[in-house]
């Protein structure tokens, strides 16, 4: 099987070629919003910390997807931390708490999912 290389980072001139939805078509605005979102905390962040990220983002996307789906919050909170704590489990990590799963659902639940 043939294996696939994917880039990690490109110039603001190369994503301004791939005309993204939700970036400017400038390169100089690329930059701007760039600076405007704190692109360069992510980058700076090290390997463990991003892959924290990512594991909280997916959590948040798995309470989000049943919330809109007409879940009462509250029991998103539940079924997500219960089925995580199971993968956790397997895997010997620290258990996750509804409470955690509170305090970050009511810092991001307002911010758009592009961000």
């Amino acid at each position: 099987m043939e294996q696939v290389s994917l880039k990690t980072h490109y110039s603001v001139y190369e994503l301004a070629d791939l005309g993204l939805l939700g970036l400017p078509k400038a390169p100089k605005n690329i930059s701007v919003q760039a600076k405007r979102e704190n692109w360069q905390m992510w980058d700076d962040a090290s390997h463990k910390a991003q892959e924290q990220a990512k594991i909280k983002l997916g959590v948040m996307f798995a309470v989000a997807n049943l919330v809109e789906s007409g879940v009462n919050v509250l029991n998103a909170f539940d079924a997500v931390c219960g089925k995580e704590n199971a993968e956790r489990q397997q895997n010997n990590q620290k258990k996750l708490t509804v409470g955690s799963l509170k305090n970050w659902w009511y810092l991001i639940k307002n911010a758009p999912r592009e961000d």
